[in-house]
């Protein structure tokens, strides 16, 4: 299920957090600045933010093309059809991570349109340094009163989501997974298992690498869009929080 928000001119789905999004839009809006270090600031702001919405549309795409697929072609898979579900599969945690990291970018290039401390975005390097970690410490360096900060400091060593980054990048940089398909002989039938077989992902720093069968079925990218989207819901409002900070005081645009 969708929904239209007309100030985006966006058809998103019923489980984007779209409140808080918005809010977030409407509080950016009122920055206005004859600046051009701010201005360029406040433009890469405007395009992370955008990018949240429209990397989370995209996951969310591959999410529902995976589970038609799987329920319009039960039991044997031919190559065509396995090809389709691995690039929904490979779209699906690429853009996933990226709604995440665009976020945190949103968020760091927040404070740097103000000119805090610890922010800084003018150059090509400094932004692509930019990442949960280093935003979530200078958040809760700037901004201790909030929660953002410790949020992404703790989103970026979460189990599940160390987990997503590290199937993206085994799909993105190395190698699409052999896949290991179980079929019934014999006895009661039983529905066809087609799994990609023990994934190694790394683990918390120290900790041994997570090892772990991804079965290819209808809930595959289901459960964790679920995980996303409650994420996102809480990261969304501690975004609207900094954004009352730091946008609240001004003045609406004419």
């Amino acid at each position: 299920m969708s929904s239209t928000d007309q100030e985006l001119g966006l058809q998103l789905p019923g489980d984007f957090p779209h409140r808080n999004y918005l809010k977030v839009w409407n509080l950016a809006r009122r920055f206005q600045s004859d600046d051009a270090a701010r201005i360029e600031c406040n433009r890469q702001f405007g395009g992370a933010w955008n990018a949240v919405a429209y990397r989370f549309l995209l996951c969310s795409e591959a999410d529902e093309a995976s589970a038609k697929l799987i329920a319009n072609h039960t039991g044997s898979i031919d190559h065509a059809i396995r090809a389709k579900l691995a690039n929904n599969l490979f779209m699906f945690f690429v853009a996933g991570q990226a709604t995440v990291e665009s976020l945190a970018y949103a968020a760091h290039a927040m404070p740097a349109i103000f000119a805090y401390t610890g922010f800084c975005i003018n150059t090509v390097e400094e932004r692509r340094n930019v990442n949960l970690k280093l935003a979530g410490k200078q958040l809760t360096k700037a901004f201790h009163s909030l929660a953002i900060g410790s949020s992404l400091t703790c989103l970026a060593t979460d189990r599940l989501y160390m987990r997503w980054e590290g199937l993206r990048n085994l799909l993105a940089h190395r190698l699409h997974p052999g896949e290991a398909i179980y079929v019934s002989a014999g006895g009661s039938p039983v529905a066809d298992r087609h799994l990609y077989e023990r994934l190694e992902t790394p683990g918390p720093k120290g900790s041994a690498a997570h090892v772990e069968d991804v079965e290819i079925n209808g809930k595959t990218t289901q459960q964790f869009r679920w995980w996303l989207t409650q994420k996102l819901a809480g990261l969304f409002a501690e975004v609207a929080e900094l954004a009352e900070v730091l946008f609240g005081s001004l003045p609406d645009p004419p």
